[in-house]
């Protein structure tokens, strides 16, 4: 358990200061270090002394952490830790790695006919290992044919909680409405022409959510830019955006870590 602590807590200090901490390095006698945290990198191929700055790609393994540096990463393991062995008793399930049971039922849902845009679907796996469905469909065959095609795969035991949207009138002109704003836009006409439309738009009672991935934040902001030009009651934006996802990550986790209770 203590080499597993000091193996993440070694690589979290080393994330936090390239990530967190983008200012120049100098050299100092054979090291170079961080002018905000004041972690030393030793240079391999200089002497002891006599050293010339090198690229911070060339930093190897630190061999020295300031006392306050040590004390505020402690405080973010402690703080993102805990609560979650609170909780569970062992590593969080969205820590571990995807089954390939997941990973087939996710190609299984996607594939089922009568899937659209209108509608998104999702398969997670439990701490107990079944398999959890979830989202929004149109009709209520569809969740169950989401439903049989998740348990014809050998293994997967199926918790299904798939939601299935009332039927408005009002709600369809605004599905198409949506569809023509974001899918007609040309500036988003690479993913009109795609096999499987990457934006999912989902109304219930006149509020939308997005759902799905795009490649950009530029078009993130735009699909729901989009969506609020329409006589939406709401706009909720879960669209991830691929090229920021490592980003967003980590930016998530640390506003989770500092939140105030």
């Amino acid at each position: 358990m203590t080499t597993r602590f000091v193996i993440a807590f070694e690589a979290i200090s080393r994330a936090w200061c390239y990530v967190m901490h983008p200012d120049p390095l100098w050299p100092m006698n054979g090291y170079y270090r961080c002018p905000r945290c004041h972690r030393r990198y030793r240079v391999p191929w200089e002497p002891v002394t006599g050293a010339t700055e090198v690229p911070r790609s060339a930093a190897t393994v630190p061999l020295e952490l300031s006392p306050a540096f040590k004390a505020i990463a402690a405080a973010v393991l402690f703080m993102l830790a805990v609560p979650a062995l609170a909780q569970t008793g062992q590593r969080p399930s969205a820590l571990l790695p995807e089954s390939g049971v997941v990973r087939t039922v996710q190609r299984e849902l996607l594939a089922l006919p009568g899937y659209t845009v209108f509608d998104y679907l999702a398969a997670k796996q439990l701490d107990d290992g079944s398999v959890l469905l979830s989202g929004y469909v149109t009709n209520t065959a569809l969740k169950k044919a989401a439903e049989s095609a998740a348990r014809s795969i050998a293994g997967a035991t199926i918790v299904n909680r798939i939601e299935v949207l009332p039927r408005s009138q009002r709600d369809d002109r605004l599905r198409a409405a949506a569809s023509r704003e974001i899918y007609g836009d040309p500036s988003m006409l690479s993913y009109a022409t795609r096999k499987l439309s990457p934006i999912h738009i989902i109304v219930k009672n006149g509020r939308v959510t997005l759902e799905g991935t795009v490649d950009s934040g530029l078009d993130r902001i735009q699909a729901e830019t989009a969506m609020q030009q329409l006589p939406v009651t709401a706009v909720r934006n879960r669209l991830i955006a691929m090229q920021d996802a490592g980003a967003s990550t980590f930016s998530s986790l640390w506003r989770s870590a500092t939140a105030a209770p």
